[in-house]
């Protein structure tokens, strides 16, 4: 079939249109254009130049950076103010090279159109050979987040990358060190909480190896206001805030006897002592930006930190981290247990020959299960509340009674209390309130075992 003449002349214009095409890209792609004098120029405009090790000292207006002896970066009109050499240094490299983003213009007489006239952010270069260098910071230039500079002697003005204007423009307190301190709060020894100087709580390391029938279950105990062993799962949920980095949000005051002007004093204190360290935080109001004024152990300043650590501890109430078991003693500390209700003894023994063990209920041997399960809802029975001091004893309800292997005899007695609640005097003589449904569980669960 005849090719149409139409399509043959179609057919090549796409041809040479596909070749203009592929030429033009790839010149596009190779052509770069000439760099002019004022694109090289605003590459390249390097305004002041010095090797780190030259700088001697650095003057801001109100205070003066200078190199010690030993290297390390020093403020002398601060000599007590712990510093951040890591911040230090920053601020000194960044001035060891400083280049322009553009070039404004030469011999103007017009400088307080650029803030430079009487500029208060002058920073003097101090060099090791005695010659110095001013440096000039104007008014910001919000097109594009720069500023005004010059140099001091000269009459051309630039404008410098926003990271220049933020050195220049430093204080003392950018140079802090803002981690006061960490806290090892997994080698805790002890936790104190006061509030307005009355203490609230206190925990202490319990000694693991306290040789009593009584089955430690944590190594921290609660001595005020309770004499218990505490719920660790959530006395370990408080302390979390206090596992990071004592952190400066902001520096208030150097003078701490204004500490009651932001309400510390009459806030809370914590007072935590691990094996190394004592660490003191005390806690004032709550700032406009809602973190909180504090300050930590002998420091003189007043700052303010994030208020976690306040929510801690705000409504904490002590009882809650009781541990409210009415009576908890290790299996393995217990030669025979008595329950005594309506008129009915219940007597669970542990037969010991050398490392067989058989267990008996009323003189019954029975499965270790069973007296597990019986012996399990005897220990398992947990207090509610603290009764009064004062509170009258009425009838006796139960009598539990504990018989150790070292030959200790521990009495817990249930009396009548209200429609509610029995209350239980404790071996040593602590009364609480127990729910009565728990007790009457319980005895069902005893009396159910009897006859397994």
């Amino acid at each position: 079939m005849a090719i149409n003449k139409k399509m043959i002349r179609n057919l090549i214009v796409a041809i040479v249109v596909l070749a203009l095409l592929g030429g033009a890209y790839l010149w596009a792609v190779k052509w770069q254009p000439e760099q002019t004098d004022a694109v090289k120029l605003a590459e390249t405009i390097e305004i002041f130049r010095i090797e780190p090790e030259q700088i001697a000292k650095i003057a801001f207006p109100n205070f003066t950076l200078v190199r010690g002896e030993d290297g390390f970066w020093e403020i002398p009109e601060f000599p007590h103010m712990a510093l951040s050499q890591a911040k230090l240094q920053s601020t000194v490299f960044s001035f060891t090279e400083i280049a322009a983003v553009r070039e404004i213009g030469s011999g103007l007489t017009n400088l307080a159109e650029f803030g430079l006239e009487e500029t208060e952010n002058a920073v003097t270069i101090c060099n090791t050979d005695g010659s110095t260098n001013t440096l000039l910071l104007g008014s910001g230039v919000s097109v594009d987040s720069t500023y005004y500079f010059m140099k001091k002697g000269e009459n051309t003005v630039f404008t410098v990358p926003m990271h220049i204007a933020e050195h220049m423009q430093k204080t003392p307190d950018d140079f802090r060190e803002r981690n006061l301190g960490s806290i090892d709060v997994a080698n805790m020894d002890g936790f104190t909480l006061y509030q307005g100087g009355a203490k609230v709580l206190e925990v202490k390391r319990n000694p693991m190896n306290d040789a009593s029938a009584e089955f430690i279950t944590s190594d921290k105990m609660m001595v005020y206001p309770y004499e218990e062993q505490i719920r660790i799962d959530l006395f370990e949920e408080m302390l979390k805030p206090f596992e990071n980095t004592i952190t400066v949000v902001d520096f208030i005051s150097e003078d701490r006897n204004q500490a009651e002007v932001y309400g510390i004093g009459k806030g809370y204190e914590i007072v935590i002592r691990t094996q190394e360290n004592t660490h003191s935080l005390m806690l004032g109001d709550i700032a406009e930006d809602g973190n909180i004024y504090a300050v930590y152990n002998e420091n003189p300043f007043i700052f303010t930190m994030k208020p976690d650590v306040l929510d801690a501890v705000k409504d904490l109430k002590p009882f809650d981290l009781v541990q409210k078991f009415a009576h908890i003693y290790s299996i393995d500390q217990i030669q025979s247990v008595e329950v005594v209700a309506d008129g009915e003894t219940y007597t669970l023994a542990i037969v010991r020959e050398g490392e067989n063990k058989s267990y008996r209920i009323n003189g019954t041997d029975v499965k270790d299960s069973v007296f597990k399960s019986a012996y399990q809802a005897i220990i398992g029975l947990s207090f509610t509340a603290v009764a009064e001091e004062n509170a009258k004893t009425s009838q006796k309800v139960c009598e539990i009674t504990f018989h150790t292997t070292d030959e200790r005899i521990e009495k817990a007695t249930y009396y009548d209390y209200d429609e509610r609640n029995l209350m239980v005097i404790r071996p040593e003589g602590k009364r609480y309130l127990i729910l009565k449904k728990y007790v009457t569980e319980m005895l069902n669960t005893v009396r159910q075992s009897v006859n397994s």
